[in-house]
């Protein structure tokens, strides 16, 4: 019984062959043969009604992952669980006023551009920055922008002044270039 959730990562032209070979090592008990007759109906051939096969409910296409498997994929949702779990507790309630959600939503911005501008200069994250970033205005978040091409050797900014982004430059030529373009 164990047997048939890995006919998932068999080859979609190989499953059905494989299937027919996995029933015949099965018991033959009543029981078995009940879910067997359930899996092959919605899972593999579909019901027969009058001489007829009707599609299965569930398409071999749908839930067969043998290609997900060669090219690494992941078979979870966990990182759009992880997502939206750390996107509620931005907001720390079930239903935020827009304010709220727009400033939440600047937060995680603010914070996935520093995520990413480390993953690219391969410096480690550190939680004391996470914290700095979470509030745009706060002293310290501009006093790391301005020491930014010290903490970052190598850094393409020209500017000790220069806001750094994800690219290296500012993010439009609309955007705030040097510290004294935001005051």
């Amino acid at each position: 019984m164990k047997c048939l959730p890995a006919l998932a990562f068999v080859p979609e032209d190989d499953v059905i062959t494989v299937f027919e070979e996995l029933v015949l090592t099965l018991p033959q008990e009543p029981e078995v043969e009940e879910v067997v007759a359930y899996f092959e109906s919605n899972y593999i051939r579909g019901m027969q009604i009058g001489g007829r096969r009707r599609d299965p409910r569930f398409p071999i296409k749908l839930w067969n992952h043998f290609e997900d498997a060669e090219e690494c994929a992941p078979k979870t949702t966990n990182c759009c669980e992880g997502f939206h779990n750390a996107l509620k507790s931005v907001y720390m309630c079930a239903h935020p006023t827009m304010w709220k959600f727009l400033k939440g939503i600047a937060r995680d911005i603010a914070v996935q551009r520093l995520v990413h501008q480390n993953a690219c200069s391969s410096l480690p994250l550190r939680k004391a920055l996470v914290k700095i970033v979470a509030d745009l205005t706060c002293p310290q978040y501009l006093a790391l922008i301005c020491r930014w091409p010290q903490l970052v050797p190598g850094s393409t900014h020209a500017g000790r002044d220069e806001i750094p982004t994800a690219g290296g430059t500012p993010a439009s030529k609309d955007s705030p270039r040097t510290l004294g373009d935001i005051a």
